[in-house]
């Protein structure tokens, strides 16, 4: 089941991009926010500094805020060869991270890589999703107005159709 929308609605750690995450669930507790959304990049710094994948996952339970949703390094959508497979290698990483955390929604995001087609971000979201199911996770793609290709809901909706994936949607984010 889908956690309550109240639950659903957190502080993004991209507002205070480069404060150390310590301080940001520090922050959202105290604001009030009962719930934060993270991203690759939060996980990647806190183990840069010398803190292990547990330390990182019992700093955020210590928190007591929900993780409404973690977001993955970008570039999944468009993808080829190597680089694709390291990113799905790093999706598998994160959605282990957030199921530890009992968040259920991983969010894919198109990045600055160069774009394709649709059906070939159809294909990769879809492969995605289906990491995401293994991990009894749902996948949802935000786009954004910037991006040459997923710059709109038509088109972020018929990636989503294409992928034909039960545990895919989209991420409507509200800035």
């Amino acid at each position: 089941p889908v956690n309550d929308l109240r639950d659903r609605i957190g502080l993004h750690t991209w507002t205070l991009d480069t404060t150390p995450l310590a301080d940001v669930l520090r922050i959202a507790r105290e604001t009030g926010y009962n719930a934060v959304e993270l991203r690759h990049a939060d996980f990647k710094r806190c183990i840069d500094a010398g803190m292990s994948n547990d330390e990182v996952l019992a700093m955020i339970r210590a928190s007591g805020l929900a993780v409404s949703c973690v977001g993955l390094e970008t570039g999944m959508l468009f993808a080829r060869g190597d680089e694709r497979q390291r990113l799905f290698d790093s999706m598998d990483e994160m959605c282990a991270r957030a199921a530890a955390l009992d968040c259920e929604v991983m969010m894919v995001a198109p990045g600055s890589n160069p774009p394709g087609t649709v059906k070939d971000a159809a294909r990769n979201f879809a492969a995605g999703c289906e990491i995401a199911h293994k991990h009894g996770l749902l996948c949802a793609l935000e786009f954004g107005s910037r991006h040459p290709v997923v710059n709109r809901l038509a088109v972020a909706r018929e990636i989503v159709a294409l992928a034909g994936q039960s545990n895919g949607g989209l991420l409507i984010d509200a800035y």
